[in-house]
């Protein structure tokens, strides 16, 4: 297992983003999303040393609503607790009183993990992946920073 800190994103760390999300080379929208959430200091890495074990990208795009439309980790570190680390770190920076992440239906894990977080299903969508995956999205009230 891994051992990972969680700091936020720099451009220099794009390659090792590469290599965590291997979706980010044939699909230009969604390393767009990285690059702007990167620029803007809303995502997030887990790294360990010079290895960038996972990112998450946090974003208000949705109503002002916390929303975390990536979330990912790499292969090898699966099932280690990076994914639950990045998702508590999103939380903290989060300015929203609820945080959203949507997931498609047949990823079994991602759920069990977001259930595991306190998140519970609110709904879903359908047709929004190029597969046609269903997409649910999950929902937690955050505790008040008052």
């Amino acid at each position: 297992m891994a051992k990972a800190s969680i700091r936020t994103a720099q451009p220099t760390d794009l390659p090792g983003i590469r290599f965590a999300d291997p979706l980010l080379r044939a699909d230009p929208e969604r390393m767009q999303t990285v690059r702007a959430s990167i620029e803007s200091g809303q995502c997030i890495v887990a790294v360990d040393g010079e290895d960038i074990l996972g990112y998450a990208v946090l974003s208000y795009r949705l109503f002002d609503q916390g929303v975390v439309p990536l979330l990912v980790v790499s292969m090898a570190n699966r099932r280690c607790g990076i994914g639950t680390s990045l998702l508590k770190e999103i939380e903290k920076r989060c300015g929203q009183p609820q945080l959203c992440v949507p997931t498609t239906r047949s990823n079994m894990a991602a759920q069990w993990m977001l259930e595991k977080c306190g998140y519970a299903a609110g709904g879903s969508i359908a047709e929004t992946a190029a597969d046609e995956d269903e997409e649910l999205v999950f929902n937690k009230k955050l505790p008040s920073r008052a």
